[in-house]
């Protein structure tokens, strides 16, 4: 009953906030999560309350038909009321309904003597002619092809094509064994095939990314929790575009990389991998050789080739757990630079080791106390990923949100402007904050929206706040990819005879080339979430790369 009594509360602000035209932001999961938190509910039916919340409030509008259409459901109501001498939440029942009609199990999740169990199955009969009348009235034979009509789509509602998933290089170290799970991996499937396309609807088929080393794409119905490679931390699931970040910034062994806004930790783990084993592998004469991290020299032995910063409590410490699950050593620094805790092997020699900060990187050499910490723990930090938050318009399970929202268009179009242009301001001040640390070389910038401003944007306002920086060109980062940055993001900035620059200081070559050197994954159409990139470097001469 716990689940039940949790998600009503979840779902009664979610119908109230819709009721009084409310914006929200971010996507379904993740508001549920966030309301979780603020009703402090217990933390070991998250699941459960997540998947029992989310599925009713998307069928909201066929239960509201069901419910509305029973007959003498109030006499009924003052009948149980009457006998158990409380009244249930309308909520709690709806709940109940989409569990006995449309769940996997077709079952309310409570024991056969519950006497609100009794009550529902009660309803059975009526509950089922009136999903009969929903059908014929819409058209439809199922709840999917319901959902699917409303959103004018052809597949499956707000869920990504295909999903992805990575090989852990930290779990596997040589090439011997790399090589022998990835084909353990391959092995597993019918066959390999040349695109994601083809494994969306097929089981039997993987496909490895031609772009990013070690990536797959799987079948969203392929269970990849359950598999072993995953257990043994061997495999990380992560989507296509979280990966791009680094192949832009070319992180070989010998860098220092700060992920400024780390939480919860894949592309840290990426990072990891890359600097601890993908590099050092490609230089290695023996395939079969165990790599051992480098060492720093006594006078740098405090400095870690990885720091992660975040600043939130609770995600410093999932980043926290999610590193040393990944296979590293960590330490964790608290806000004031002292070690609040580090695993026991984190001064092992054949470590490899990442700092956690749990601290905000914008505070990092703003000041006289400030700069000299960093001449003496973040000195030899050369490169650093900035994904910093975002509209999240290009993650999948919005479309409820995005609905609820629009409920008054002209007021959801207004606040998010507003809301965008807040994000756009807080994206180019914490980049623009990067861009300032004196031995900073490189550094890319990304996000999971699809908005202009929150992308194209905000490269060229840092360039024009920055002249010393410019982006790393197209040649550089990931030149096999074919979408770039939009033409409509820099028609504004070009004269309406396409011949000349409106942007003191950039040519119209430059802009060219700024287009060329951002990124974009479209969702669905790229196989993943929404995504942008672009990397950014210091106009040197010998510019390290």
């Amino acid at each position: 009953m716990d689940v039940y009594r949790d998600s009503t509360w979840i779902l009664e602000d979610l119908v109230k906030q819709r009721n009084d035209n409310k914006l929200v932001s971010g996507s379904l999961k993740n508001i549920i999560i966030s309301k979780h938190k603020q009703f402090k509910l217990n933390n070991k039916n998250l699941k459960n309350v997540f998947a029992c919340t989310i599925e009713t409030y998307k069928h909201l509008d066929v239960i509201d038909f069901l419910y509305d259409n029973l007959e003498n459901i109030d006499d009924l109501l003052a009948k149980l009321e009457k006998e158990k001498a409380k009244k249930p939440n309308k909520f709690t029942l709806y709940l109940m309904i989409n569990d006995l009609l449309f769940s996997k199990n077709k079952r309310v999740q409570l024991p056969n003597n519950h006497y609100l169990k009794k009550f529902v199955n009660q309803l059975s009969k009526q509950l089922n002619k009136n999903w009969v009348k929903f059908q014929k009235i819409n058209k439809i034979k199922t709840i999917d092809e319901y959902l699917l009509k409303q959103n004018g789509d052809s597949k499956p509602v707000d869920q990504p094509p295909v999903r992805w998933f990575r090989l852990n290089l930290v779990k596997l170290v040589t090439q011997d064994k790399i090589d022998y799970i990835k084909q353990e991996i391959i092995n597993n499937f019918k066959h390999k095939v040349d695109s994601w396309q083809s494994v969306a609807q097929n089981l039997d088929c993987i496909y490895e990314d031609e772009h990013i080393p070690y990536l797959f794409a799987v079948s969203m119905n392929f269970k990849i929790s359950k598999c072993k490679w995953y257990k043994l931390n061997q495999i990380i699931i992560q989507d296509r575009g979280s990966c791009f970040p680094l192949e832009i910034l070319d992180i070989n062994s010998d860098d220092y990389v700060m992920d400024c806004c780390a939480a919860p930790g894949n592309k840290t783990s990426l990072l990891g991998g890359y600097i601890y084993v993908k590099n050092r592998l490609e230089t290695m004469e023996d395939d079969s050789e165990e790599i051992k991290p480098k060492e720093n020299g006594n006078e740098e032995e405090e400095i870690t080739r990885v720091i992660a910063f975040e600043k939130n409590d609770k995600r410093s410490d999932v980043l926290n757990n999610m590193m040393k699950n990944a296979g590293f050593e960590t330490r964790k620094y608290n806000p004031d630079f002292t070690v609040a805790e580090q695993t026991e092997k984190f001064f092992d020699e054949d470590s490899m080791k990442i700092d956690i900060y749990h601290g905000d990187f914008s505070t990092l050499c703003n000041n006289d106390r400030n700069k000299e910490i960093y001449k003496s723990k973040f000195f030899k930090y050369n490169k650093a990923i900035l994904d910093p938050s975002c509209s999240g318009s290009g993650i999948y399970g919005r479309a409820s949100i995005d609905n609820l929202n629009k409920v008054d268009l002209e007021k959801y179009t207004a606040k998010e402007e507003e809301r965008l242009a807040k994000l756009s301001s807080f994206q180019t001040s914490l980049v623009s904050h990067a861009m300032k640390l004196p031995n900073l070389t490189k550094l890319s910038y990304s996000t999971c929206s699809v908005n202009v401003i929150e992308n194209e944007q905000v490269v060229i306002d840092l360039l024009l706040k920055h002249p010393d920086w410019e982006v790393i060109p197209k040649s550089e980062s990931i030149p096999t990819w074919k979408r770039r940055g939009l033409d409509s993001a820099f028609k504004e900035y070009i004269s309406e005879d396409g011949k000349e620059s409106l942007l003191k200081g950039i040519s119209l070559k430059e802009i060219n080339n700024i287009k060329e050197a951002c990124i974009r994954l479209n969702k669905e159409e790229d196989g993943g979430i929404g995504f942008f990139a672009c990397g950014f470097q210091r106009k040197l001469k010998n510019n390290k790369k």
